[in-house]
């Protein structure tokens, strides 16, 4: 199967892209084409919870992106 989503063909970028900008992440928050910054290794627990809508779990403090199927209850391999 072929899919295109227009006329042209868009090649990636190439190299390290935006990270080259921003040596050690310093201000990498700032630019514009940044989703989601968040330095986990600063503070504590409780200024994290400043920053974020939701968060729990905070005596074992572990962060997951991961999802669990909920029929089968497997975890994705980390």
């Amino acid at each position: 199967m072929i899919c295109a989503w227009g006329k042209e063909q868009v090649r990636l970028p190439q190299g390290f892209g935006l990270a080259a900008k921003y040596p050690g992440d310093v201000d990498i928050e700032s630019d514009a084409e940044v989703l989601l910054a968040e330095n986990f290794e600063i503070g504590t627990f409780d200024d994290l919870a400043k920053r974020w809508d939701n968060v729990s779990n905070k005596n074992s403090q572990v962060i997951s992106f991961a999802t669990v199927d909920i029929y089968t209850r497997d975890y994705p391999a980390v």
